[in-house]
């Protein structure tokens, strides 16, 4: 077989109109971001919008603003535009994750907290574990159904070896150095997000239905499982296990670090075989994502009041969901690219040997390199880098200082002292402004 040019521009993020959303989000300034977020995708108060991805971003915004009845809004309706684009009723959107949509109702359930509607915020945890549940066998259907058309794709008389063309693709010193790069990162089982998890975890060691203790320790083993022991969670553990039903204060202190992985566009150019020939004088070039990761803000907080001093750990790595999702649809996100440009070279080699127009193999590549679509980079960039989380017992003045690993103050806040509390901070970037949430626990 021949083999992939190297000889490519470099990786560059496209241009798609968020450069001025991020820069908000950098130094913290939520309120423009909302604002921005909002106006850019038609997000109207009520929850509506033209634009899927613009709702899930302004419905981060508004939760880490702290306008918590607007953000169960645009949530929900982005749950809505999600299922319409599902059923094929809504073109053009966004080709949501399933850590997308595992996000929109872990966001809507804590927007719920803020508004003090714990029945909700429980339906939100439930699809949570639905979509968790089913995640693999829609994977499974999706790539099954790829699988066919390219198969039948195959049958039509286009001259093409799709096959070979494909591993061409997949033999590309681009492709395998993403994989290997993913790879440092996908380290946990595909479409399972143990922030999800954990935060459910937190709401239902604290609810007094009967068996729901039983439930959180459920969800902290499997957490535990996937992140690895640590403080927070070995803690959380033993809370479930000996929890009587107290509800002596505790307060837990959720820290959204950084920023998600962005996508970038990649291209490589490759040989395309063509069936009943010695050369390979045609080429494709084809674009595709790759994924970026993100510094932290901070590495860690360091939660202090009164006499008692916890540090942050991680719950849940963002971006290892990210990259484990991403590594799993990436051949398939090559596939459909390499099928749709091979095919269209096979159709136009067909047509001009009918024709008899000779030199037919060596005006190909030009022509249908010039078609080929640039890659969707779009992602849900208000997404953290990282959760972590500390708990406490929540003192008496309800005071919560939080610092930065090096002793700089990054302000403090006041819970309730009769009843546990989450204390929701998030940094994007080191200077930044902290947007600091406070989530009742009482039920």
């Amino acid at each position: 077989m021949g083999t992939a040019s190297t000889n490519q521009p470099p990786i560059v993020r496209k241009a798609d109109g968020y450069s001025k959303f991020d820069d908000y989000l950098k130094v913290g300034d939520y309120s423009n971001a909302k604002q921005f977020a909002m106006t850019s995708g038609g997000v109207n108060a009520d929850g509506s919008a033209r634009d899927l991805l613009w709702a899930l971003e302004a419905g981060a915004v508004l939760l880490y603003a702290g306008d918590a009845n607007t953000a169960v809004h645009v949530l929900d309706n982005a749950e809505k535009l999600m299922g319409d684009r599902d059923n094929s009723t809504l073109s053009g959107q966004y080709n949501y994750t399933t850590y997308d949509a595992i996000m929109d109702n872990s966001y809507t359930a804590l927007a719920f907290f803020l508004v003090g509607n714990f029945s909700d915020a429980r339906v939100e945890f439930n699809r949570v574990r639905d979509r968790q549940a089913r995640a693999e066998e829609q994977f499974r259907k999706e790539k099954e159904k790829l699988d066919q058309s390219t198969q039948a794709a195959e049958k039509q008389p286009t001259n093409v070896n799709l096959a070979g063309t494909l591993q061409e693709a997949l033999n590309s010193p681009q492709y395998k150095d993403e994989q290997a790069e993913l790879q440092k990162y996908a380290n946990y089982k595909p479409f399972i997000n143990p922030f999800a998890g954990y935060l459910t975890g937190i709401f239902l060691v604290n609810s007094a239905e009967s068996g729901d203790a039983e439930k959180a320790r459920t969800e902290f083993v499997r957490v535990r499982d996937m992140v690895g022991k640590n403080p927070t969670i070995q803690a959380d553990l033993a809370l479930s296990e000996t929890f009587k039903g107290d509800h002596k204060p505790r307060t837990w202190v959720i820290f959204e670090d950084g920023q998600a992985p962005i996508l970038t566009e990649n291209r490589i150019t490759i040989p395309v075989p063509i069936i009943g020939t010695t050369n390979y004088a045609s080429t494709i070039t084809i674009a595709f994502p790759r994924m970026v990761f993100n510094p932290s803000a901070y590495q860690t907080l360091i939660v202090t009041a009164g006499s008692q001093r916890a540090q942050t750990y991680s719950v849940g790595s963002f971006e290892s969901v990210a990259a484990t999702e991403f590594q799993a649809r990436l051949q398939g996100i090559v596939q459909r690219s390499v099928v749709e440009a091979a095919v269209k070279i096979g159709i136009q080699y067909g047509a001009d040997q009918v024709k008899g127009i000779a030199g037919t193999l060596l005006k190909l590549g030009t022509a249908v390199v010039a078609n080929v679509s640039s890659a969707d980079t779009r992602s849900w960039t208000a997404l953290p880098k990282d959760f972590q989380a500390a708990r406490i017992d929540t003192p008496a003045d309800g005071v919560i200082h939080v610092s930065a690993p090096n002793g700089q103050e990054l302000g403090s806040v006041k819970v309730g002292a009769d009843h546990s509390s989450i204390v929701y901070v998030k940094a994007v970037s080191p200077g930044g402004k902290i947007s600091t949430q406070v989530f009742s626990l009482m039920h």
